[in-house]
């Protein structure tokens, strides 16, 4: 069973603790064209990412590390949410000949799911120089941590009173028509409604909260991107939303609208935000380049610096004021529960086609 646990590691004290498990549960992946080191580290290396924040902070911070090393790849950018990206990868590896995707951002249970179904290479250390420094608990391999945050609950404490504590806040009619939710975001949605339900941890029962899910019907405000939600939140259009800690942080540092973040009594899910290697991709080589560039302890920093996730990485340092910022104390961290991927990847396209249909759309 692939796990993520508690996160003793994201603690004000800086504690590494528990360990976890990432290993994909599926049989092995098809080979990598390239594995014995064919592709060529030059050329182009296509990144599919989300855009946005995320894709300017990759232009910003990993390309400049990338240009600093000899033969790197000229990087061109495959945007597109994530099911659209997974599709794609399905629908090339059927073909039997190479893909156009040559790194392939996913969050956690999504990377399951391409894990799963045979999508991603293994991943060769020898080729990441830098994974050496990624932490222990986060080792995979089938594809490569980059960042990782918790779910909270991100309010504006000018319109939200008293503070609060716990998901009820969501469906108190006082906040309806100011609570943003987000169409290509269902998991936490999933999450948040059954554990309200199980008045704790809902362990792999995430269904059991649906019903609370359709109840939200006409209170929710919808959009269609983590940067479409963060300006609802700064302008006030909307004063809450369950989100990872980092976006509060990120949305924070615009300085338009005083958010604040809490974890709720009930506790909250974590997510990685991975890459991996197509088991088709044309350009192995390159995409073992970028992946490594990404893992550089600068351009760790950087991510967490300006979008507020926390490295996986052990040879980067964030300071005291940026760790009270993005991190947990070991209260919090206790009320961040264990996610079994396999049950997320096992359940997401279902539960994708029941969020969209029954509750965005209508």
């Amino acid at each position: 069973m692939a796990q993520l646990p508690r996160r003793q590691f994201l603690t004000l004290a800086g504690a590494a603790g528990a360990t976890l498990g990432l290993a994909a549960c599926g049989g092995p992946p098809p080979p990598n064209p390239g594995a014995a080191g064919g592709g060529g580290g030059a050329g182009e290396v296509v990144v599919g990412t989300w855009g946005g924040d995320y894709q300017k902070f990759q232009q910003d911070f990993v390309e400049p590390v990338l240009a600093g090393t000899d033969g790197a790849p000229t990087v061109v950018y495959d945007v597109g949410d994530h099911v659209a990206r997974l599709t794609k990868m399905r629908t090339q590896a059927q073909t039997g000949g190479p893909g156009t995707i040559d790194v392939a951002a996913f969050a956690d249970s999504q990377a399951q799911e391409s894990a799963d179904a045979g999508l991603l290479a293994r991943i060769d250390p020898a080729r990441l120089p830098n994974s050496a420094n990624i932490r222990e608990d986060f080792r995979n391999d089938l594809w490569v941590p980059h960042i990782y945050s918790a779910g909270v609950i991100i309010y504006n404490p000018e319109h939200v009173n008293p503070a609060p504590d716990s998901f009820e806040v969501f469906w108190n009619p006082a906040y309806a028509g100011r609570i943003g939710i987000q169409s290509i975001q269902w998991a936490p949605e999933y999450f948040m409604a059954a554990a309200l339900e199980a008045g704790g941890d809902p362990g792999n029962n995430w269904d059991a909260g649906w019903q609370r899910m359709l109840a939200r019907k006409g209170t929710v405000r919808v959009y269609e991107s983590q940067e479409q939600l963060g300006q609802a939140m700064m302008s006030g259009e909307v004063w809450l939303a369950y989100n990872w800690k980092a976006r509060a942080y990120l949305w924070n540092k615009a300085g338009q609208a005083p958010l604040a973040a809490a974890i709720p009594r009930e506790g909250t899910m974590p997510v990685v935000f991975t890459v991996g290697v197509p088991a088709n991709a044309p350009n192995p080589d390159g995409a073992y380049a970028y992946v490594n560039a990404m893992l550089d302890p600068e351009a760790q920093l950087q991510f967490a610096q300006n979008m507020g996730y926390w490295p996986t990485v052990t040879n980067v340092d964030p300071s005291p004021e940026l760790t009270a910022q993005i991190g947990f104390t070991p209260e919090e961290e206790q009320k961040i529960y264990p996610v079994d991927l396999s049950y997320l990847a096992q359940n997401n396209e279902r539960w994708r086609q029941q969020y969209v249909e029954q509750l965005i759309n209508q």
